[in-house]
């Protein structure tokens, strides 16, 4: 059974918004992989537990369709509020679970999950997969790990709020993202691995706006209604940064990025 998180409509606003963006890598890496390994067709992308919509967006130049699945209402309300502002008319978003997606069957050229496998249960995702995929159809499963700082006193309090603060409060599939999906083998052929980074330029603000949206600071807040342990730290990392350079309290943050990508050859 895959777990559910993120589906309250406050939590999936505040997703949408702070929520990184990912590199072109990504998308030129599954590029490259479907035309020397499929048919190489572009029709159809369908991005699961696409969450507020950023991961599918990211396919719309690609791909001449795509479609994010989300169990999530709330989610998938955001997303549909995002493709009406972005005038996004290749791109819409429905409700679903990994394990019963809604498409016909062998109608999809590429499957994608951005940072979401490791809440899922994967045999069900796998066997949907299959399922839908063009002979030779394409998943690709990618994600980031956790950011550090480029600053190393800032990075070092907040790797003590990571592991420290927050230690407890992880859901026990945490480990996968700290792992960078290591352990993960996908059962298709003509598997990949690709591993990288990606640098993110991001106002002290909008950085810790993404780390409100963390799982495990918001199962803390639950526990501990009127805390105030982010805003804290925050203060502490903007003293490091205005003492260094008075005029400047942006954040350089480092990520690394891991992609498998596998064909549908069954």
């Amino acid at each position: 059974m895959s777990i559910r998180l993120f589906e309250e409509a406050a939590h999936a606003s505040i997703y949408r918004k702070f929520r990184p963006t990912y590199p072109q890598k990504i998308l030129e890496l599954i590029s490259d992989y479907i035309k020397t390994r499929t048919c190489g067709s572009f029709d159809l992308a369908v991005d699961v537990a696409c969450g507020s919509g950023q991961s599918t967006f990211y396919l719309q130049e690609t791909f001449k369709q795509c479609i994010g699945v989300d169990i999530s209402k709330a989610q998938v309300e955001q997303a549909r509020t995002a493709c009406t502002e972005k005038e996004a008319t290749n791109v819409s978003f429905v409700e679903g679970s990994a394990d019963k997606l809604p498409m016909n069957d062998g109608s999809v050229d590429v499957v994608t999950i951005a940072q979401a496998w490791h809440w899922l249960e994967p045999e069900g995702f796998y066997k949907e997969c299959k399922r839908v995929l063009k002979p030779r159809g394409c998943v690709a499963v990618y994600g980031y790990g956790q950011g550090h700082l480029m600053n190393k006193k800032s990075d070092v309090l907040l790797q003590q709020f990571y592991s420290g603060t927050l230690r407890g409060y992880w859901h026990d599939k945490r480990v996968h993202i700290d792992n960078q999906y290591g352990e993960v083998v996908l059962p298709f052929k003509n598997t990949e691995r690709h591993d990288f980074s990606m640098t993110k330029d991001m106002s002290l603000d909008s950085y810790f706006g993404y780390v409100s949206t963390w799982s495990a600071y918001c199962k803390y807040c639950e526990r501990n209604p009127g805390n105030s342990v982010l805003e804290e730290l925050k203060k502490e990392i903007e003293a490091i940064l205005t003492s260094e350079d008075g005029r400047n309290t942006d954040v350089q943050v480092s990520f690394p990025v891991f992609l498998l990508l596998g064909q549908n050859l069954n």
